[in-house]
């Protein structure tokens, strides 16, 4: 059965959280997160999106968005592939690092999307 499409509004800022598999800490240290948010600059100036306030979590990461008509989908990919690649390669590891697809906690009248 295939996955319903996200609900987006490109006029409201959105909450999105990401968690990382279940047996690993997505950040190590330092330079990991540092990494992180050296992609994240990266994909909002690809995007043309804001980040408002984000959260590092050794297992999980929050961002607050202004999307500013990005595609908020494209821009988590792009984000966490990369980092994936990055993860796996430094640690010499393969397969999956985050859980999901990203979850977006912003809410419209009433319902989370």
């Amino acid at each position: 059965m295939p996955r319903t499409a996200r609900r987006k509004d490109p006029e409201l800022p959105h909450h999105v959280m990401c968690r990382s598999i279940s047996e690993i800490k997505l950040f190590k240290n330092d330079n990991d997160k540092i990494k992180y948010l050296q992609l994240m600059a990266l994909y909002c100036k690809k995007f043309e999106c804001k980040v408002l306030a984000y959260c590092l979590m050794d297992t999980h990461v929050h961002i607050q968005l202004d999307p500013k008509s990005c595609d908020i989908s494209k821009f988590m990919h792009g984000i966490n592939l990369c980092y994936a690649q990055y993860y796996n390669r430094k640690y010499l590891r393969h397969g999956h690092v985050f859980q999901n697809r990203f979850h977006n906690l912003a809410k419209i009248v009433g319902e989370f999307i």
